[in-house]
């Protein structure tokens, strides 16, 4: 059996050996090995990689396989990437039930992860008419506008803007919004029981100011959820937008096959 065999030892004696001889892409043979490094604990989160050529060179590759396997495993949330930089080892993307109405602090908690939250701002303001849409408000209402920094870890994970009609929630402010749930507080202290919301996912890259505070380079693919949550009588108390990292953030989805009626059904080869 041919073998391209390359040891690094300041990344842990990490061994990528390429068998020349097997019909599995280099792709993936290099992505399988980075991959089981990564779970195995014995490339860390945090660690910095080869860069796409380092390894390249190390294996007598071309670049891409390298660069192809990196894709992959940048999916994945066990590799990040920024311009100009090495890869670094990720931790793997967060399983998020979007199925489930639930703010950021009682996921994590539920999941048994340590979660922190940095209050950057509150501020009553005249809301956008994008915002004054989502919450069905009159021209002369105003809203509460939340910014927090959400840990994981340690970890920055996400960057979080929240709009909330002020007439529903005085002195919001006088909360604590570091420590307490925004939906304990929502339920607990003004006593509107949530219903339901609605979430919406896209994808964008991040500009100066979210690269800063999330810790990533500018330009880095960032998950976009945009949020609006309704109490059970039917009324929007909330509007918002999240920022996450895209290596710590894979949404989880239930999906069934719905029932079909065969008298109905064709098939048109």
């Amino acid at each position: 059996m041919a073998l391209v065999q390359v040891v690094e030892s300041e990344l842990d004696n990490i061994h990528i050996a390429l068998d020349q001889r097997s019909f599995v892409p280099y792709y993936e043979q290099i992505g399988a090995q980075l991959r089981n490094a990564i779970k195995a604990n014995k490339l860390q989160a945090g660690k910095v990689l080869w860069s796409e050529r380092e390894l390249a060179e190390k294996l007598g590759i071309s670049k891409l396989p390298v660069k192809r396997a990196y894709e992959r495993l940048r999916a994945e949330g066990l590799l990040v990437t920024s311009r100009g930089k090495r890869p670094v080892i990720g931790t793997g993307g967060d399983p998020w039930d979007i199925q489930d109405l639930w703010s950021f602090s009682e996921e994590l908690r539920r999941r048994g992860l340590p979660s922190t939250t940095h209050l950057l701002a509150i501020d009553l303001l005249d809301p956008l008419p994008d915002v004054a849409r989502s919450l069905q408000l009159h021209p002369t209402d105003q809203v509460y506008c939340v910014k927090r920094l959400r840990f994981v870890e340690g970890s920055p994970v996400a960057l979080e803007t929240t709009h909330l009609p002020a007439k529903l929630f005085p002195k919001l402010e006088t909360q604590d919004l570091e420590r307490r749930s925004l939906y304990s507080i929502i339920e607990g202290v003004y006593g509107r029981r949530l219903g339901g919301g609605e979430d919406r996912i896209s994808a964008v890259s991040a500009e100066h100011e979210e690269a800063h505070l999330l810790r990533v380079g500018v330009r880095y693919p960032l998950v976009t959820v945009q949020r609006v949550v309704y109490d059970v009588s039917g009324i929007p108390v909330e509007s918002g937008l999240s920022l996450f990292r895209a290596d710590r953030y894979t949404a989880r989805i239930s999906l069934r096959r719905p029932a079909v009626d065969s008298s109905t059904a064709t098939f048109k080869p």
